[in-house]
């Protein structure tokens, strides 16, 4: 009985996957909520639980900046989110690959309070999407940084054992051949 709750609740969990646009190309993540255009994940490569919204048709990332004030970071704010936005837009242009500049502008705009409503006319809708591919690559030239110095400090730390042991070896020798000679 055992066996079979636990085979039941993998066939509940398996999760759907979506596709999102990195620096590094496209990549398949497990989507936690899907309404209309959008889909949200949990961000696989951090340590406590961050959600991500995305923009199905492109799989680019809603900056969350542009949300996080009106909507919170949690699941629950960002279903409702979503919920706001399929009703708001309902058949627009948010279907296609590349909304029109105007829909992202209205989009932005949904979703930003009254004051950073003013600044995203300033910066453009467009950025919204961009952004993403910005701070994407930032953290992987980061990450690609601390992995090298980590490299570079673990081949140090390994340079300096074989020079150890072999000073130790060397010692033993001498020992060795002291030991035998008296």
């Amino acid at each position: 009985m055992k066996k079979l709750l636990e085979n039941w609740n993998k066939f509940v969990n398996e999760a759907k996957t979506g596709m999102i646009d990195t620096v590094r190309g496209e990549e398949e993540v497990n989507i936690s909520y899907e309404l209309g255009n959008f889909f949200i994940y949990k961000n696989p490569k951090s340590k406590k639980v961050i959600y991500m919204v995305t923009h199905k048709p492109s799989g680019k990332r809603i900056p969350h900046k542009y949300y996080v004030d009106k909507y919170g970071d949690k699941l629950a704010g960002l279903k409702k989110m979503l919920a706001d936005i399929d009703s708001e837009f309902e058949g627009g242009d948010l279907g296609s690959q590349s909304p029109s500049e105007d829909v992202l502008r209205a989009l932005i705009d949904f979703l930003s309070p009254e004051e950073q409503q003013e600044l995203s006319e300033a910066s453009g809708a467009q950025e919204a999407f961009d952004d993403l591919a910005d701070a994407a690559k930032k953290l992987a030239d980061a990450r690609e940084e601390e992995k090298r110095e980590e490299e570079e400090e673990k081949e140090k730390e390994k340079e300096k054992r074989e020079k150890e042991n072999s000073r130790k070896a060397t010692d033993m020798e001498i020992e060795a051949q002291a030991a035998s000679k008296g």
